[in-house]
């Protein structure tokens, strides 16, 4: 359930020009024609006094319980109803806006509403603590909650606000700060260049610093009383430990600094080492559906999108141990094998007529794969029906890649061939001054991949979604290297694939690239909603 403060909540734009225009119109008597020059003339000196109201609100912290009524709250309540009444209420509303605006300000409160496990995280003083929670649960605006009230309590508050990328600050983190701070009419100001809100506003005082995690090194030359980690788990472990050092190191700008995580969990990273483990701090969690305010259709998109463990990890925002999984746990030889004629009965096509092949490619130098697949892209469908493999290359005047090209036009001559590949094949070349995309091109290859490869657990969950669903399948007698892996590839403890043996997960690398693509896991990070 939502907690709220007992407030005045008064409108952004308070303009009675407004009201006296609807009442004008709607009024059939027509009573109040003969004194609307007065009212037009008082509505500049009354806009001037409730704007001079709204900003000498003091933000009184979020709170647990309601407060007791007052009579500025009952006021401001019945100015808010009587302001979406019909006509018959402008005198009783110009009345009350004359009151109001007379009030004295100390009565004032800002409404702040907030989920329960949001107000825990907020007002908890303890040096370190953390939320972990499912997708869509509030978690980035609980950090700016957690400011708004380390504003309050102390003289200054200057917060270290830190996400993994500069592009999850720019499309989550700011914008979270600057739609609560607007809602609840604080004034801030918004240095882009340097990345920094402050806010002055009655008790409330702070400075937030906003920095990401892939530029730590730009994480100097300033002490913070407070910090905190958005999204801490989607870093590796190495530069998960890495931040913490660099961040610590920052947060001396008082006697009783604090930190804060937040975040979806991600296997047995350092989230759970710090605060499951070695409990450093408190650990509040929270679930997808403890957010009132998603919508409902967002939430069963969700379910339908992830099979039994991904609802454990990031809807119930558990800590699930994966290390020693299977990588592709939702593989079975009885019900994602279709031979190859079972597979054009079912689906009524032929694959030697088709006239699109696609394939999923991994660019290595010791052994080069290709799954071929048909995308039957109706029924949301891939079928997997040959591969090609290259072993370690001998001394060639020919590269690895082209010869894979030479032998996919050979095998299937005619048909459009679609590849999805290793993204990194942009940047780097397997033994060519050209990549191995643009060799691909060069070859009249239509080629499918993002600017960067998504995470190795993102590819792992696209696959595992589909393989669960019985959306791919595989004629295991052929793709006998992609069975191996799916069969024996297994996760580290921090998600990733475990890479100790050297010839396995390529081909299963080759065909995870084309799921991805083609069947992203969305996890709603961006979804914007009213807190």
């Amino acid at each position: 359930m939502p907690l709220t403060s007992q407030t005045v909540n008064l409108p952004k734009e308070t303009s009675l020009a407004r009201v006296i225009h609807y009442s004008r119109n709607k009024l059939k008597s027509g009573i109040l024609l003969p004194i609307m020059p007065i009212l037009i003339r008082l509505e500049g000196f009354l806009t001037v006094s409730m704007r001079s109201l709204l900003t000498r609100n003091k933000v009184q912290g979020i709170e647990s319980q309601q407060q007791k009524s007052t009579l500025t709250g009952c006021l401001a309540s019945l100015y808010s109803r009587l302001r979406t009444k019909q006509s018959k209420a402008f005198i009783p509303l110009l009345i009350l806006s004359l009151m109001l605006s007379s009030l004295p300000m100390s009565n004032i409160r800002a409404k702040v509403v907030a989920l329960r496990h949001q107000v825990t995280y907020a007002n908890s003083m303890e040096k370190f603590q953390a939320m972990v929670g499912g997708f869509g649960s509030g978690k980035s605006q609980a950090s700016v909650f957690r400011t708004l009230h380390l504003a309050k309590v102390r003289d200054k508050c200057v917060m270290l606000q830190v996400a993994p990328t500069y592009s999850l600050l720019s499309d989550v983190n700011i914008p979270d700060y600057e739609d609560i701070l607007s809602k609840y009419r604080i004034k801030y100001d918004y240095n882009k260049q340097n990345k920094k809100i402050v806010f002055n506003q009655g008790s409330l005082n702070a400075e937030v610093w906003f920095r990401s995690a892939d530029r730590p090194e730009r994480i100097v030359g300033f002490d913070v009383t407070d910090f905190q980690i958005d999204e801490y788990d989607i870093l590796t472990p190495s530069k998960q430990k890495e931040l913490w050092r660099k961040i610590i190191a920052r947060a001396r700008g008082c006697d009783n600094t604090t930190g804060g995580v937040t975040t979806t969990p991600e296997g047995f990273r350092e989230t759970y080492e710090l605060f499951e483990k070695n409990k450093i701090g408190p650990l509040t969690r929270a679930k997808t559906t403890d957010n009132i305010f998603l919508p409902q259709d967002y939430i069963d998109t969700l379910y339908d999108q992830y099979d039994e463990q991904l609802v454990k990890q990031y809807i119930n925002g558990e800590f699930v141990n994966i290390n020693g999984m299977q990588a592709y746990y939702s593989f079975s030889r009885d019900k994602n094998h279709l031979s190859n004629s079972d597979f054009e009965k079912l689906f009524e096509r032929s694959i030697a007529e088709s006239p699109i092949i696609s394939i999923g490619m991994d660019f290595n130098v010791k052994k080069m794969c290709a799954e071929c697949f048909i995308h039957v892209s109706d029924k949301r469908h891939i079928h997997f029906f040959d591969e090609i493999i290259l072993p370690h290359p001998t001394n060639s005047d020919i590269t690895q890649t082209q010869k894979m090209c030479d032998i996919i036009k050979d095998k299937f001559s005619g048909k459009q061939i679609n590849v999805y590949p290793d993204a990194s094949g942009r940047h780097r070349e397997t033994s060519s001054i050209d990549s191995d995309i643009a060799i691909l091109e060069k070859n009249d290859f239509r080629v499918y991949a993002n600017r960067s490869n998504p995470s190795v657990r993102d590819r792992l969950n696209a696959t595992n979604t589909m393989l669960g669903k019985s959306r791919i399948t595989v004629d295991t007698a052929r793709c006998t290297d992609l069975t191996e892996d799916c069969d024996k590839c297994e996760r580290d403890k921090y998600g990733d694939i475990d890479k100790k043996d050297e010839d396995r997960t390529h081909s299963s690398d080759a065909g995870s690239y084309a799921v991805v693509y083609l069947y992203p896991i969305n996890h709603g990070r961006m979804v914007r909603h009213e807190i």
